[in-house]
């Protein structure tokens, strides 16, 4: 996430969603993230903090900054998110997992076909999970707690550097360039060999609010 005072913008970042692009260009123009011992445990005490002051998880939620910063303050930014077709998602979330920081995680989701790992997807949480790991939709990251929409401007995934382009000429930023950064490598698969009935059906079951709420088909994309 980023958070810019000066140019009036807070980044939402969802994963597998470009983010490390996004971050690599609006970065500079945030505040420096600093964290420390105190701002770590600040950031789950119940009382609330200036946008300067507060620390953020670099995915952390909407509702999770609303709770933090007030309502009027984060409704006083212009908050934006990368949104990306759910089944496209899916699979890079699948990938990345398999290749995550974590060695005992990439080990466990390499192990699992895609449909396994959708499955446990949608299983609770243990204790040890990352969020990572099960990650919810992306309206998780984009609500607030009555799960309404809180996050003001959502660029596709699909029409990235155009959309991203236009938006740093709204915010008024000097200097704006954007390249691209972290590609997951997915083995060069083509993404229909992913998908079955079966596979698509459960990515349906997991983002079934993200087809509405963000606004992509239900039906399974032509991706040749």
């Amino acid at each position: 996430m980023i958070i810019s005072e000066k140019y009036n913008f807070i980044f939402v970042h969802i994963p597998k969603t470009a983010g490390l692009s996004v971050t690599d260009a609006f970065g500079k123009y945030g505040r420096p993230r600093g964290r420390t011992i105190w701002r770590s445990i600040s950031r789950r005490m119940p009382y609330k903090e200036s946008p300067s002051a507060a620390h953020f998880r670099v995915h952390e939620p909407a509702s999770k900054m609303i709770a933090k910063l007030s309502r009027p303050v984060f409704d006083g930014f212009l908050s934006f998110s990368v949104v990306r077709n759910p089944f496209d998602h899916a699979v890079s979330h699948y990938e990345y997992m398999k290749q995550f920081r974590i060695k005992s995680t990439a080990d466990k989701v390499g192990r699992m076909s895609f449909r396994d790992y959708l499955e446990y997807r949608m299983k609770p949480p243990i204790w040890n999970d990352t969020i990572f790991a099960r990650m919810p939709d992306q309206s998780y990251y984009l609500t607030d707690a009555a799960g309404d929409l809180a996050v003001r401007r959502l660029v596709r995934f699909e029409n990235l550097n155009a959309e991203l382009e236009e938006l740093s000429r709204d915010l008024k930023l000097p200097d704006f360039a954007l390249r691209h950064v972290n590609k997951t490598k997915a083995g060069k698969k083509p993404m229909s060999s992913y998908y079955t009935d079966e596979t698509a059906d459960l990515v349906r079951k997991i983002y079934d609010r993200d087809f509405d709420l963000i606004g992509y088909s239900r039906d399974l994309p032509d991706f040749a």
